[in-house]
């Protein structure tokens, strides 16, 4: 799960004045599904589940949490959904609070058969601003330079 990964090494890697201990840090999926398409040599699948991330016992302002999973959700997948964010957050006490956080991720897993046996590969999310339209539409007007 390459998402949960980067989303678990994100929250690890925050600024000193937001650092998370990795004990206090669960990264989890919930709610999965599995989306594969059999015949020939397809070997790959699609994986749709919550990412949950919950901190216990941050003793700094809640929403430092929400801005580190927002920051990550806008480089690792610009295109969720503006309201995918749901939290819930339990007040330990005057100065420190347990937050969770949770979002709907997809990822897609291709498999390569080798001599060896069957290697699983997470395969990184297109890039639609990479792709060339022309490919697709030859009359297609250029893009204004902005």
């Amino acid at each position: 799960m390459m998402k949960l990964t980067s989303l678990r090494e994100a929250f690890l890697a925050a600024p000193a004045e937001m650092r998370i201990a990795p004990q206090n840090l669960l990264t989890f999926a919930e709610k999965g599904s599995l989306t594969a398409w059999r015949g020939g040599a397809n070997r790959a699948y699609k994986l749709d589940y919550t990412a949950n991330v919950i901190v216990t016992g941050y003793c700094r302002e809640a929403q430092d949490i929400f801005f580190l999973a927002l920051d990550w959700l806008a480089r690792e997948c610009p295109d969720a959904d503006e309201t995918a964010l749901q939290f819930h957050v339990d007040i330990v006490d005057r100065k420190c609070a347990d937050v969770s956080i949770a979002f709907p991720l997809t990822e897609i897993v291709a498999g390569k058969i080798e001599a060896d046996g069957l290697h699983p590969t997470p395969t990184a999310e297109p890039d639609a601003d990479a792709i060339d339209m022309k490919t697709f539409f030859p009359n297609l007007p250029a893009a204004p330079k902005a």
